[in-house]
């Protein structure tokens, strides 16, 4: 059983503006959020293995 949270933040990495921010349960994995979080018109993702290689 996993304890705590997870903050998942989707920033604009020119101007650093905060685009989105999630915050799961630590039992949610990863790959749950990475089509909501992720915006179609993004060009670069910087993640962990937890996210899926298609991201």
């Amino acid at each position: 059983m996993n304890y705590g949270y997870k903050v998942h933040i989707a920033r604009d990495s020119s101007s650093g503006v905060v685009r989105r921010v999630d915050v799961t349960c630590a039992s949610v994995h990863d790959s749950r959020l990475a089509e909501d979080i992720i915006h179609p018109s993004v060009k670069r993702v910087l993640c962990d293995r937890g996210y899926p290689p298609e991201v």
